[in-house]
């Protein structure tokens, strides 16, 4: 079997090779929300109220990214370390558990959306019905199909994982440009507002997600995707969050912080509208800039799991060696 490249190719060019795939990738997972609210806010009369409504959903997007970045992290430095270490079984069996804990953390999403998601937008649409109803179909869609998004997460940490960061961006690209075009034509042509930005949303979702798992059922040969191990492992999963927890309750504490704007704005003597929706925009924006330096930090879980689990001593003082610079620059965020 042909070495992998995170062993043997020369350190810095593997960084850029891998870190800049992974910075679009991140960077087109932001994206999403920021197209639907530019589709919505010019729908017409109604798009400055339908953004608002989109803006008190954003928390729950916030933490539904929040729980995938948690599971994604400390899979792939467990997934990463494993294949480093040569341990095969391990390494399929942390697959497993992922694509497990996948599908566990949709089902709680699901479960919200059917009877937690006109409560939630209630609470801080202060009595106005319109805010309410868009909010809620909007939100109700996004949970109940949220295993787009979920799932995807894990297939993309798989490839990652490998070293296969091209592959990933192709198939964040693919969903990216889905959500695009499909936001048109559900909104203006198709006349579903509110309805379509959530189903252009979550279609986009799943596009990533089935392209993500071709790439990862036909080019991933050092993950063997047998049913079998799906099977949950305690022992893994303890190690999956050991890693990852501190990730997901970092940008868990800033859906906490969106919602909490969210409430404050919405006491203002002023049109409310107009400012918790400015508020949505100007945070959804910039997300971005905080995405991408997520994607620099997995790049650096990769790549330092691997030699970790390789127990190559000079490329991961290598790896340490790359790190103090980007702190330096900003670019490295802290959570990962």
């Amino acid at each position: 079997m042909k070495e992998n490249k995170m062993a043997t190719e020369p350190l810095k060019k593997l960084f850029w090779s891998m870190g800049i795939p992974m910075i679009v990738s991140m960077v087109l997972q932001a994206l999403y929300n920021v197209v639907d609210s530019i589709f919505v806010t010019n729908m017409g009369a109604e798009g400055v109220v339908a953004n608002q409504a989109l803006t008190l959903a954003f928390p729950i997007q916030i933490l539904i990214i929040a729980l995938g970045v948690g599971t994604g992290v400390g899979l792939n430095a467990l997934l990463s370390r494993s294949l480093g270490e040569k341990n095969k079984e391990k390494v399929n069996s942390v697959a497993g558990n992922g694509i497990f804990l996948s599908i566990v953390i949709y089902l709680g999403f699901l479960l919200f959306g059917l009877i937690g998601a006109k409560w939630f937008i209630q609470l801080f649409a202060n009595g106005l019905t319109s805010v309410v109803n868009y909010g809620t179909v909007y939100l109700r869609i996004c949970c109940c199909l949220s295993l787009g998004a979920i799932a995807f997460t894990v297939y993309e940490r798989f490839l990652q994982a490998t070293g296969k960061t091209m592959l990933s961006t192709i198939s964040q690209l693919s969903g990216a440009f889905t959500n695009i075009i499909l936001d048109y034509i559900f909104i203006y042509p198709l006349n579903m507002g509110v309805a379509g930005a959530a189903w252009a949303t979550v279609i986009g979702q799943f596009v990533s997600l089935f392209v993500a798992m071709y790439f990862h059922y036909t080019k991933n040969t050092e993950i063997d995707g047998n049913i079998k191990y799906i099977r949950p492992q305690v022992n893994i999963i303890k190690g999956i969050y050991k890693i990852g927890v501190s990730a997901a309750i970092m940008q868990a504490l800033l859906a906490v912080m969106m919602a909490g704007m969210n409430a404050i704005l919405g006491t203002a003597k002023v049109d409310t509208s107009i400012l918790v929706g400015t508020f949505g925009i100007y945070y959804k924006i910039q997300q971005v800039a905080l995405f991408s330096a997520f994607g620099l930090s997995n790049t650096i879980i990769s790549i330092l799991s691997f030699n970790y689990g390789l127990k190559d001593k000079n490329r991961i003082n290598d790896c340490s060696d790359i790190l103090p610079p980007l702190k330096k620059w900003g670019l490295l965020a802290r959570q990962h």
